[in-house]
């Protein structure tokens, strides 16, 4: 199984007061269900072992238009561990594929990618490399279908192209790779059949954005909804994307996540629904994604509701040991660890010290928990994205993210009901407050993001940074919501003008939590009209008062009508893209390059 964007079930959550009980189960013989198990559990580990598994994985290197070179010498584009010749050949990037020119005099080898592609628990191995044809040029471009994307080899080294993200990349393995030493076996819980469950598949049209490790998150279809009952529960799953086979995969996490096992989820496959609409969801065959034996794997991650509260103790553990990043790749290349981060609140003291002294970033985060986004939104709408890019960030990479701030200066909503602290030097020094607690206790570089106005809140943020930089020595980021919005969020606007709970803002709220929002309020208001206003930052704000230039009766700027959950789910996509960008570029920029 390759980790491309597959069809995935993303996890609901929806708790329900279902009078109608869970589905007949589906039986199965006891011991014909534990030999099934033990056969796949004995063939996950014949596959990991094997070579060109996901042990061998050592670097992803993503591809800029024109040529790279590639080889082991450190003047290459792509610099390889030996055995690789000192230059191995060029590829050549282009909008349509990556091509492959091997270097005069050097032995490169074409195969057929094979154990990358093959569905997890069947014990797939490679086939002997030892026939593959040398090759002077070759297609890289991945082909359609499984087992068709090309390989190349040079001894123990192989490579191939992948797309991810929009983007060109090319995958590094090499069999010698010392991860293989490390690897001893899964561990799994025991078998068990109470988490063999039986679902009912209800039909129903939605959409689910998939997030992955490199921070994408891709649109998906959700075809149904799978309800099961477990541990007194009644919960459910979105069946998300479409079948490979006649099966879906699901990516799920649970209360084991993060301990016992992977905090980035776990995957499972089911199959469609038989003749009654019912669908077994058999726990004891998940297992581990690619992301716990490599950073290097792209992995998907549960989606935004697909967090069961339950101990799902079934299926493959996580390994105590992962493989650390190969010391041949420069570090200029290599990418920041994707082991999920943590929320501070969630570890115990000695967890918290730990995680502060070793995470590469701590991520101070500040939301309005109650300001006014006109008669339509709730006015927790900066608090509802401020902790959907918390939770992104845990998903990840490996930060810690403090505890949000909910409250801070906000002078243009003043007339309107909700919480401030109106001094805004009394909350800067409680940013910069927090900010060295965090220091002290090992904070090495600290993000402040603020989903709230760069010119408002995000001031005093501003020079609680700088303090923190300039008295404590600790590189500091500010982030704001604007820093997010590229030109592509704006040009998915049809309003003529917005700024506040207009169509962008309320779009993202419809596809965060639709419930909260009253469509049938939504204003289009776009205020007095402003005139040339010329260059220079003017204060601006909302007056409830007659008269005043700045007098509202809606709360808003924009259009709030024209506003779609497609179109928040697109926003929230880019923003999220933009803000993992942020977050990996800070975390290994030089200090001197720190803001």
């Amino acid at each position: 199984m390759t980790c491309r964007v597959l069809p995935l079930l993303a996890l609901s959550l929806l708790s329900s007061a279902c009078a109608r009980g869970g589905p007949e189960p589906i039986p199965i013989d006891p011991a014909e269900h534990a030999r099934a198990v033990e056969a796949f559990a004995v063939a996950r580990v014949a596959e990991t072992a094997a070579p060109g598994s996901w042990l061998s994985l050592i670097g992803l290197h993503f591809l800029e238009p024109g040529e790279t070179t590639v080889g082991s010498a450190p003047d290459n584009g792509i610099v390889l561990p030996a055995p690789a010749a000192p230059r191995l050949g060029t590829l050549v990037v282009e909008e349509a594929g990556v091509r492959w020119r091997t270097e005069a005099g050097v032995t490169v080898t074409q195969g057929v990618d094979s154990t990358l592609a093959a569905e997890p628990g069947t014990g797939a191995v490679p086939s002997s490399p030892s026939e593959d044809p040398g090759v002077e040029e070759a297609d890289l471009t991945p082909g359609a279908g499984v087992g068709k994307s090309v390989v190349l080899r040079f001894g123990s080294l192989s490579w191939l192209v992948i797309r991810r993200g929009g983007r060109w990349a090319l995958r590094v393995r090499d069999d010698a790779s010392p991860a293989y030493q490390g690897f001893h076996g899964i561990e799994r819980f025991p078998t068990s059949l109470d988490w063999r469950l039986t679902a009912r598949w209800e039909p129903h049209e939605k959409s689910v954005g998939v997030p992955d490790v490199l921070g994408n998150v891709t649109e998906q279809p959700s075809p149904a909804a799978l309800r099961f009952r477990v541990q007194g529960r009644d919960l459910a799953l979105d069946v998300v994307g479409e079948p490979e086979n006649g099966r879906y995969m699901l990516v799920f996490a649970d209360a084991t996540s993060g301990s016992e096992t992977y905090g980035g989820g776990r995957f499972l496959w089911v199959d469609g629904p038989d003749e009654q609409g019912r669908v077994v969801v058999d726990f004891n065959f998940a297992f581990n994604p690619p992301c716990v034996w490599t950073e290097y794997a792209t992995c998907p991650l549960p989606t935004r509701d697909n967090r069961l509260p339950v101990r799902v103790e079934a299926g493959e553990k996580s390994p105590k040991h992962a493989p650390e990043p190969s010391a041949a790749q420069p570090a200029s290349t290599a990418s920041p660890r994707l082991t999920p981060g943590a929320h501070l609140g969630d570890l115990s003291w000695p967890e918290a010290e730990a995680r502060l002294r070793d995470s590469p970033l701590v991520i101070v985060p500040f939301g309005a928990g109650a300001k006014e986004h006109g008669p339509h939104l709730p006015m927790s709408t900066d608090r509802l994205m401020l902790e959907y890019l918390m939770q992104v960030a845990v998903d990840s990479l490996p930060v810690v993210v403090a505890p949000p701030l909910l409250h801070g200066w906000f002078p243009a909503f003043r007339d309107f009901p909700g919480t401030e602290i109106s001094d805004p030097d009394v909350f800067r020094r409680s940013v910069e407050e927090v900010a060295r607690s965090l220091v002290r206790h090992g904070a090495r570089r600290i993000v402040f993001l603020n989903t709230g106005i760069a010119n408002a809140t995000g001031l005093p943020i501003a020079v609680a940074a700088r303090e923190i930089h300039q008295r404590e020595g600790v590189p500091t980021l500010v982030v704001s919501w604007g820093d997010l919005e590229t030109e592509e969020v704006a040009a998915l606007a049809e309003q003529k003008a917005g700024g506040h709970a207009d169509e962008l803002e309320t779009s993202v709220v419809l596809a965060l939590r639709p419930d909260l929002v009253h469509m049938e309020l939504a204003p289009t208001d776009y205020g007095p009209p402003g005139g040339d206003r010329g260059p220079g930052y003017r204060p601006g704000g909302f007056s409830r008062t007659p008269g005043r230039p700045e007098y509202s009766t809606t709360g808003i700027v924009g259009d709030a009508t024209l506003a779609t959950a497609a179109k928040g789910r697109r926003v929230i996509a880019i923003m999220t893209r933009e803000w993992i960008r942020a977050l990996r570029a800070f975390a290994t920029a030089p200090v001197g390059g720190a803001r």
